[in-house]
C-alpha cells in the first residue's frame, strides 16, 4: 500500500509519525496527565531535554537531595521510554521508528531494467581535454565547448519534436570526483517518456557544464530539476535566475526526497512508460541503488566501469528528470506584458 502511494498509483497522502516524534510532542506528559502521575513539570521547568540526565537543574534553592522534582521526572520519563522500546525487542525499529524490517536489497533489478533499455538512445561523454582545462582562457574553453556541442549535440537536438514537452535532470558532481550528468526526456503524445540523450561530464569545469545546458535550452524549453546539494547549488541557482522558477527546480537530495522520488521513478520503469539507454555504465549506476533503513537511495560506495569512477550519477539524473515531470509538469510559462509606466516604475 505504501509503495503504491509513493509511486503515485493511489491518490492518498502518506504521513510518517514515529514514537520519538510523539515523545517530542508530549506523549509522556499526556500519559502522566491521564494516569495522574507527576510528569508534566519537566516541559515547564526545562531541565529535561531529549532524555538528558543532568546532575542538577540549577533551581534555587535546590531541594534537599540536590535534585528537583522535574529532574526526578526526567529519570522516570527515560525509564518509561526504555521500557517501551525493550517491550518491542527486535521489532522496535519497524514498529516504533517506521523503518521497514526488510532492507538492503537492490532496488532496480537487471530484469526490470532490461525491459526498457534501448541501444538507439545516445550516451554522450564530454571529458576535459586536459587536466589543466580549467585554467584555459575563458574564450578557449568556450570555443572548445561550442565545438563539442555542434559535433555531438546538434544532430540529437534536431531530432526532437519542439511541440512536445521536455524534462531533464542534472546531477552536478565535483570537477575532480564523480561524473556530472544530464538526462533529457521527451513526453510523447501518448504520455510515454522517451529518453532523448544522456550526457556524462568528466572532470569538466562547472562553467562548461553550464554552457552545454544553455546550448540545449536554446533549442528547446526544458523543465529541469537540479541537484542543489553541495557543488550543484550554484549551478542550480544560476539556471533558475536565467530561466525562471517555472522551469528550474532546485532540489536538495536527502532521505525525504529519496523516499518520494525513487518510487515514482521506479514506477515509470515498471509500467514501461519510459526508455533508458542500453549502456554498461548506466546499468551499473541503477544497480547501485540500495534500500537502506527502508529508504531507496545511493550508498556511499563507489565503483569503476571502463576506468571511470561512478556513484550512480546517471541514475540520479534520471530520477531528477522524472521528479521534474512530477513537480513542474503542470506548471506553465509565466508571461507578462508591460501596461504603462507610473512615476518611473513599470506596471505589469
Amino acid at each position: 500500500l505504501i509503495k503504491d502511494i509513493r509511486a503515485g498509483r493511489l491518490k492518498y497522502s502518506l504521513h510518517k509519525v514515529t514514537f520519538d516524534d510523539a515523545i517530542a510532542d508530549g506523549l509522556y506528559e499526556q500519559v502522566c496527565k491521564v494516569t495522574q502521575k507527576s510528569g508534566a513539570a519537566d516541559k515547564q521547568h526545562g531541565c529535561c531535554v531529549s532524555g538528558a540526565n543532568p546532575p542538577e537543574c540549577g533551581r534555587t534553592p535546590p531541594p534537599m537531595d540536590g535534585r528537583c522534582l522535574s529532574h526526578r521526572t526526567c529519570v522516570a520519563k527515560q525509564k518509561w521510554i526504555d521500557n517501551i522500546y525493550a517491550s518491542y525487542g527486535d521489532g522496535a525499529d519497524e514498529e516504533l521508528r517506521c523503518i521497514p524490517s526488510r532492507s538492503g536489497g537492490v532496488y532496480f533489478t537487471q530484469v526490470l531494467l532490461d525491459g526498457v533499455m534501448s541501444e538507439k538512445i545516445p550516451v554522450l561523454r564530454y571529458k576535459a581535454p586536459a587536466p589543466e582545462f580549467v585554467d584555459y582562457e575563458a574564450s578557449v574553453r568556450e570555443a572548445y565547448t561550442k565545438s563539442w556541442c555542434e559535433t555531438y549535440l546538434t544532430n540529437v537536438l534536431a531530432s526532437v519534436n519542439k511541440n512536445l514537452r521536455h524534462f531533464a535532470g542534472v546531477d552536478a558532481a565535483g570537477r575532480t570526483g564523480d561524473l556530472a550528468t544530464f538526462w533529457l526526456i521527451e513526453e510523447t503524445k501518448t504520455l510515454t517518456y522517451e529518453t532523448v540523450c544522456v550526457i556524462e561530464f568528466e572532470r569538466l569545469p562547472f562553467s562548461e557544464v553550464e554552457r552545454v545546458i544553455d546550448y540545449i535550452f536554446s533549442y528547446i524549453p526544458v523543465s529541469t530539476a537540479f541537484d542543489a546539494t553541495g557543488n550543484g547549488q550554484q549551478l542550480a541557482e544560476r539556471a533558475r535566475q536565467k530561466y525562471g522558477a517555472s522551469r528550474v527546480l532546485e532540489q536538495k537530495i536527502n532521505d525525504s526526497y529519496y523516499s518520494e522520488a525513487m518510487p515514482k521513478a521506479k514506477r515509470y520503469i515498471e509500467d514501461r512508460t519510459v526508455t533508458l539507454p542500453k549502456d554498461a555504465g548506466i546499468l551499473s549506476d541503477f544497480r547501485q541503488v540500495k534500500v537502506i533503513n527502508g529508504v531507496p537511495k545511493l550508498p556511499a560506495v563507489k565503483n569503476k566501469v571502463a576506468g571511470v569512477q561512478r556513484h550512480g550519477d546517471t541514475c540520479s539524473a534520471y530520477v531528477l528528470a522524472i521528479w521534474a515531470r512530477e513537480k513542474l509538469g503542470d506548471m506553465g510559462e509565466v508571461y507578462y506584458e508591460s501596461l504603462e509606466k507610473l512615476g518611473g516604475k513599470t506596471a505589469y
